[in-house]
């Protein structure tokens, strides 16, 4: 990679391709939640200058229906009371234990697999994974892009579109990022800071030592792997490079939809984006007319007995002389125009309530949630989005599941009955049911399938 561009290079480079939708998604943000995308500036640019006062929507239908529908989401991804994966027995071995008589075996393997299953959603509730995947679906609606990071000490971290740029074929497949991070000097990474220091690159002034440090992660595809390098003011990181498999890709670049061509994704809310501004325009002359008409005004005839002063001197009750016809309140007669407006406005709520599914609720009152209520809800949201939650529950599931697993090593369970008919599929030289996503340890062979979303999570136990 030495002869190449520098990442910062080619993240000039890829920018320009990215502007459009970068400007699509400020957009987007400026009629939902416009905290989102403050401006649509790249973030080398806007994480290091004041923000400047943000210009709020006038309706706030936007931004309940981009975390509503968000909320949805999250719920049927990560179901908080039922787990996100469910483990089951290869048929083969479920086959010649009832031909063995093994019932013990086959209900130890079924215990172990049950506890396996409710570690990774501890460590997905742990890893505060659902906090960040809640904003990502929010990014997702509003931008259409979204860039998650799943590093191996753990967690999960969140790049919206102004902090990464990609590169994909024609159909679709990943073959470069690059992500960049505004990091305070005070705060830097000791390996960091000791390349800084040895290029030369950190000076002693004040002025240097409040200047940000804008670190670059270079990712490119090779062959079936990813090889990825760090970058800091031009100086290659030591340490920070490597080779990873696509398969265990801790980066998950997600799209609204696959265009075939497009390196980005339109949004949700660009397809009704014409009906947000439609309604934004209704609200504000709405609000502007009814404050108008709020306003009182008191019209008092030239010739009539009574006098503007002793209007306005006059207290409640006070009796005056005078003409009912000398005074009068001034009035807008706008009612049947306002009338048409107010028609126009509800007929936009109703149509965008709908789009975001703000009418629809499967789930009863109370804490618990059940599995009836998640699926039925997760067929309306394939329903409204066409697609999209199952591609969406197929890559995020997937990614976050494997990246619990490997946060959470996972030691010998289940019985000694258990362990010996996993060291007997192991002698027999059994293929794991996984295939290549499966990984093989001596002693040890993964021995169920992952039913709900075809997702291998590793071997389910590992030699002492």
């Amino acid at each position: 990679m030495g002869t190449e561009a520098t990442a910062e290079e080619r993240y000039s480079a890829l920018a320009d391709i990215r502007q459009n939708f970068l400007d699509e998604a400020q957009w987007n943000a400026s009629l939902t939640i416009p905290a989102l995308f403050p401006d649509n500036q790249d973030a080398r640019h806007t994480l290091t200058s004041p923000r400047s006062v943000q210009e709020m929507p006038h309706q706030s239908l936007g931004a309940r229906g981009v975390r509503s529908l968000a909320s949805k989401l999250l719920l049927t991804l990560l179901p908080t009371n039922s787990s996100l994966i469910r483990y089951e027995l290869d048929p083969d071995v479920v086959r010649e234990l009832d031909e063995a008589g093994r019932a013990d075996a086959r209900s130890d393997l079924q215990q172990v697999l049950a506890r396996r299953e409710s570690s990774i959603m501890l460590e997905i509730d742990a890893q505060g994974y659902r906090v960040k995947v809640h904003r990502a679906l929010m990014h997702l609606l509003v931008a259409g892009n979204i860039l998650l990071y799943t590093p191996p000490s753990g967690g999960m971290r969140v790049f919206p579109l102004n902090q990464y740029v990609v590169r994909r074929d024609f159909i679709g497949n990943l073959i470069e990022i690059v992500y960049v991070e505004v990091l305070d000097r005070a705060t830097l990474p000791v390996d960091i800071k000791e390349a800084l220091e040895a290029a030369g690159k950190l000076g002693s002034s004040e002025e240097d030592r409040r200047k940000a440090v804008r670190l670059y992660t270079h990712v490119i595809r090779k062959d079936d792997n990813y090889e990825f390098h760090q970058e800091a003011e031009g100086v290659v990181i030591p340490g920070k490079n490597g080779t990873v498999a696509i398969e265990a890709s801790p980066w998950m670049v997600l799209r609204f939809q696959a265009v075939d061509g497009d390196d980005y994704s339109p949004s949700y809310v660009s397809e009704f984006r014409g009906d947000l501004k439609s309604l934004d325009d209704l609200r504000h002359a709405i609000t502007l007319a009814a404050s108008n008409a709020a306003k009182l005004v008191l019209l008092v005839n030239p010739n009539a007995q009574i006098s503007v002063r002793q209007l306005q001197d006059s207290v409640s009750g006070e009796v005056l002389p005078g003409r009912p016809d000398d005074v009068f309140f001034l009035q807008q007669g706008k009612n049947a125009d306002m009338s048409v407006a107010k028609l126009e406005e509800d007929t936009l709520d109703r149509a965008i309530s709908a789009d975001f599914l703000l009418n629809s609720s499967f789930q009863r009152a109370g804490e618990r949630v059940t599995a009836e209520e998640i699926r039925r809800m997760a067929e309306d949201l394939e329903n409204t989005l066409g697609g999209f939650y199952s591609v969406l529950a197929q890559e995020l599931q997937k990614s976050s599941g494997v990246a619990a697993t490997r946060s959470r090593p996972v030691k010998s369970q289940g019985s000694a009955a258990a362990q010996q008919l996993v060291n007997f599929r192991n002698r027999a030289e059994v293929e794991p049911p996984l295939g290549a996503h499966a990984s093989r340890i001596p002693g040890c062979l993964e021995l169920f399938w992952f039913t709900e979303q075809q997702a291998a999570l590793g071997p389910l136990c590992q030699p002492e």
